[in-house]
């Protein structure tokens, strides 16, 4: 039977919904009853994609005849393009005949072209009520005059950005999800991105959050993305209960030695940049999100749920290995940069880990942080008392995580 349950149980929102955990709690929530609607990063819609040099003319209705006619006058409200890439007269053309447009949605632009290009392309702006800018890495790419050419390095990069996909099928392909399951574009870059996503929903999954392992960015920059993302999705006038994501990062740094470590503890962010682990910048975002998070719903009434999952193990649908399950399996592929992990870190089965993520949603009675984890390897145990307390019931143990991982690391090739 295709989506488990008859029954409409309401529409729930998952963001970052190609990643391990989001993925495998969309599948149960089709499995339970739900409608979703997730958000993924930088997959543009394919009924607006519009890529000046590959222009596809007849998606704006338009005759052969009408092509390039300056005269012609394009009665557009809202315009989406996904990527400008490079610049042809369709280009130029097109900003002069929409007189009518209002809103313009402009994602992955790398290239305006030439100066008469750019003139129309401000001039488009002017007068506009709404201009989403998403990607915009360089306007104007000016062409060497002698060879007219870019770079090859520069244009092979362009391409890749402009024209990969993300494979989402491991989602669309879910049984249900023809029907139940809706896929929107959002960043917490631009946090407004999410409120079509949320539009409705009784519930939110909080799954996204920016990684940035490398440091490429400050401190400062990531963490007040991550923070201002959240609270934005927070402030849902629909939402009636949000369980967020957090990590055992925020309650496992601090020199308090407390094992386990429940609901009460915190991590130290200066504790964590005197240790300066890898990842540093990634553990104290976590913290000061999940404190901003609970601080909102404190304060605004909202019901929200802070789940802190320890490593995530067993099968997975995604196309990839996901980072938990590698580190967990590293014996078998002989990464023996993992191995001081293994016998240290607590694990949880991934489909526990859904479970409870709905669980918790229905649960009247759940509120604040909820830690987990599983008998096996403990650094330093995250206790479940709390969740437990509420009724949730572990089903699966080691044994079934690491068969689970194996399996599936088999099907899809990996072993």
């Amino acid at each position: 039977m295709e989506g488990g349950d008859d029954d409409d149980k309401g529409i729930v929102c998952v963001t970052g919904g190609t990643g391990y955990v989001a993925s495998w709690v969309i599948m149960k929530l089709l499995q339970h009853g739900y409608k979703v609607h997730t958000t993924i990063r930088n997959y543009p819609d394919l009924s607006i994609v519009f890529n000046t040099g590959q222009f596809d003319l007849r998606k704006l209705n338009l005759t052969d005849s009408m092509i390039g006619n300056s005269e012609t006058k394009l009665q557009l409200e809202t315009l989406g393009l996904s990527g400008i890439q490079h610049c042809d007269y369709g280009l130029s053309w097109l900003w002069r005949s929409c007189k009518q447009l209002k809103k313009l949605q402009l994602r992955s632009c790398y290239a305006i072209g030439d100066e008469s290009s750019l003139s129309s392309f401000v001039e488009c702006l002017i007068g506009l009520q709404e201009v989403e800018l998403w990607t915009c890495r360089a306007i104007i790419n000016e062409c060497d005059d002698q060879s007219g050419k870019q770079d090859a390095k520069e244009q092979e990069m362009e391409e890749e950005f402009l024209y990969s996909k993300k494979d989402i099928s491991f989602l669309t392909n879910l049984p249900g999800a023809s029907k139940k399951l809706k896929i929107f574009n959002a960043d917490l870059d631009h946090p407004h991105t999410f409120a079509a996503a949320i539009e409705g929903c009784i519930g939110v999954f909080h799954l996204a959050h920016p990684i940035d392992f490398q440091g490429k960015e400050p401190e400062e920059v990531k963490n007040l993305r991550a923070i201002n993302g959240t609270l934005k999705i927070l402030n849902s006038k629909t939402v009636k209960r949000v369980v967020y994501t957090s990590s055992a990062s925020a309650v496992a740094f601090n020199d308090m030695g407390l094992d386990p470590v429940d609901e009460s503890a915190w991590s130290d962010t200066e504790f964590i940049r005197s240790l300066n682990p890898d990842g540093a910048s990634y553990y104290i975002s976590k913290t000061l999100v999940e404190r901003a998070a609970l601080e909102f719903g404190e304060k605004h009434g909202l019901d929200l749920v802070s789940v802190i999952p320890s490593y995530v193990n067993g099968p997975f649908i995604g196309p990839h290995i996901p980072g938990s399950v590698s580190v967990s399996l590293a014996m078998i592929f002989g990464d023996q940069n993992q191995y001081k992990l293994i016998n240290k870190v607590p694990m949880v089965h991934i489909d526990d880990v859904a479970s409870a993520y709905i669980f918790l949603l229905d649960c009247p009675n759940a509120k604040g942080s909820s830690l987990k984890d599983v008998g096996g390897f403990k650094y330093p145990d995250l206790s479940s008392k709390k969740l437990l307390d509420t009724g949730f019931k572990y089903k699966y143990g080691l044994e079934e995580m690491y068969d689970g991982a194996i399996q599936c690391c088999k099907e899809k090739g990996f072993l």
